[in-house]
């Protein structure tokens, strides 16, 4: 007993001399974490970021008591990777370091919840939004409902599958040679007439409307079926 005694103190002072480390996993995991949310434009709550390789001591000598941790060159923060993190001090990189990290990502996207045949507009009955790991999703899903806004599906889309871009296609609002309403603002006075599209246009794109009457063209904002709003103190120089 005596002989265990004297060993577990003779450990316990061996352990006790070691100079401690100002850099720890802790901190690492902490710092790529908040990394991967601001490169996602996730909450911190929706990132994990668990230790998979070597302990920090076996990959990090002689770094100064309290370095700045910066994101090295990386493609992307999903999955389990080893992940290059400059260590600098005052200025200046001491080193790189590549723990081994996996990281995982989640994110609300949009689910089909009904089947969804090609050709037929995209309702919201006909979806639901639903958290997912993004190392799973592959292509970019889509993550706003608004997104779907006057959408038609271009591809049988069963249920329970994420809907990404190439799945839907949205009809523009406005076609190319059709005459349309228009909200002209100019000096704090506020005009209605109409104009002809000389471009096909979606909600919020910009395109260029003929004004019959002058045989001028200007540019407005899509801002409904049919409808263009221009601003001529946002920078258009000439009168419709």
């Amino acid at each position: 007993m005596r002989v265990q005694l004297a060993f577990l103190a003779a450990m316990a002072t061996v352990i006790s001399a070691r100079p401690a480390l100002a850099l720890t996993e802790a901190k690492v995991l902490d710092f790529v974490r908040s990394e991967a949310a601001q490169k996602y434009q996730v909450g911190l709550k929706d990132v994990q970021v668990q230790w998979k390789g070597a302990p920090l001591s076996m990959i990090t000598h002689g770094l100064p008591k309290h370095p700045h941790l910066q994101l090295g060159s990386v493609y992307t923060l999903s999955g389990t990777m080893p992940v290059p993190i400059e260590v600098w001090d005052k200025g200046k990189q001491i080193t790189t370091i590549f723990p081994e990290l996996e990281v995982d990502v989640w994110e609300k996207v949009l689910v089909a919840s009904a089947y969804i045949p090609m050709g037929q507009p995209v309702s919201t009955s006909d979806i639901k939004i639903e958290r997912r790991m993004m190392s799973m999703l592959g292509s970019q899903p889509l993550t706003s409902v608004r997104s779907l806004a006057g959408a038609v599906a271009a591809r049988d889309i069963p249920p329970g599958m994420v809907i990404i871009g190439g799945m839907t296609s949205v009809p523009p609002l406005i076609r190319s040679g059709t005459m349309v309403n228009v909200k002209l603002v100019t000096g704090g006075l506020t005009i209605f007439t109409t104009g002809q599209a000389m471009q096909d246009g979606r909600d919020g794109q910009a395109i260029r409307v003929l004004n019959p009457a002058s045989n001028k063209d200007y540019t407005g904002i899509v801002v409904g079926r049919n409808a263009v709003e221009v601003n001529l103190e946002a920078g258009e120089d000439d009168e419709p």
